[in-house]
């Protein structure tokens, strides 16, 4: 094997584990949901009063609403937190009994913007 081609041989070997560690790092980056109250797919026996939203890292929220899963009622919740929070406990619209979907988006520390979705329902009384 020529000495060429080792050298060759080994920048890529280079390019690729530093390239794999650059993606892991990356993807690391982002904050995602960490859990939730009301969790995703709950059935519940009543409205909940409070939403809560919590991160493995501090976040920016910048939106979140509650939406019927028909989609005919939106509610934007208010106010969301001033600065970079963990958890953030929200006041919940009043809900009656149905379907509802919760909507998020924050922005990481790396300036990344998430957003996701949680479903969940409320039971007829």
């Amino acid at each position: 094997m020529s000495q060429r081609f080792r050298n060759a041989r080994s920048g890529f070997f280079k390019f690729m584990v530093a390239t794999m560690l650059m993606a892991t790092f990356s993807v690391g980056a982002h904050t995602p949901l960490a859990s939730s109250v009301p969790t995703n797919n709950a059935n519940l026996t009543a409205a909940p009063a409070n939403i809560v939203l919590k991160f493995p890292h501090a976040v920016q929220l910048t939106a979140v609403a509650v939406e019927s899963a028909d989609g005919k009622q939106k509610h934007t919740v208010a106010p969301l937190p001033d600065g970079k929070v963990k958890e953030a406990t929200l006041s919940a619209p009043k809900l009656g009994a149905g379907a509802y979907v919760i909507t998020w988006r924050a922005a990481g520390d790396d300036g990344h913007v998430m957003s996701g979705k949680i479903k969940f329902s409320i039971a007829a009384q």
